[in-house]
């Protein structure tokens, strides 16, 4: 993922209309990490996992579980 949008920056569709001012990044980013790690979503577990059916209540119900 990380590749594609640096290729997308650094292609010629990338034309931003607004700015963000870097210091306000950092400090979002500081934010973000100071509160620990950020749990993912469901399906995203699933693809790392990929060892049931997406159909599966099971694997639902025990994921569910873990994130909540």
């Amino acid at each position: 993922m990380q590749i594609a949008i640096v290729a997308y920056c650094n292609s010629s569709d990338f034309s931003p209309k607004n700015k963000l001012d870097s210091d306000i990044l950092k400090n979002y980013l500081s934010d973000i990490a100071k509160s620990g790690p950020q749990k993912e979503r469901m399906m995203t577990q699933y693809w790392q996992l990929d060892e049931k059916p997406v159909e599966s209540k099971e694997f639902r119900k025990e994921l569910e579980r873990y994130l909540r």
